[in-house]
């Protein structure tokens, strides 16, 4: 569990820390966007965390993709 963590976590962290200088300098971009997508990327993490634990497959698969749509939300929004 841990390795799958390490293979998805850096990534997202380097695209959310990384784009809040554009964030917080540029008036275009919106700062709750950026909170609610890493808010809802944590959150997809843990579960995705949980339903690997459980062997749940389908459900470990979607939760890995809106986590992964909420890393692109965050690249976008950082722009």
């Amino acid at each position: 569990i841990v390795n799958n963590d390490l293979e998805n976590i850096p990534y997202a962290m380097i695209l959310a820390w990384g784009s809040v200088p554009s964030v917080y300098i540029y008036s275009n971009v919106s700062k709750m966007v950026h909170i609610i997508l890493f808010s809802l990327f944590v959150i997809m993490r843990f579960a995705h965390t949980i339903t690997y634990a459980c062997k749940l497959s389908t459900a470990r698969s979607v939760v890995w993709f809106i986590g992964f749509l909420c890393t692109f939300g965050i690249a976008i929004n950082g722009v």
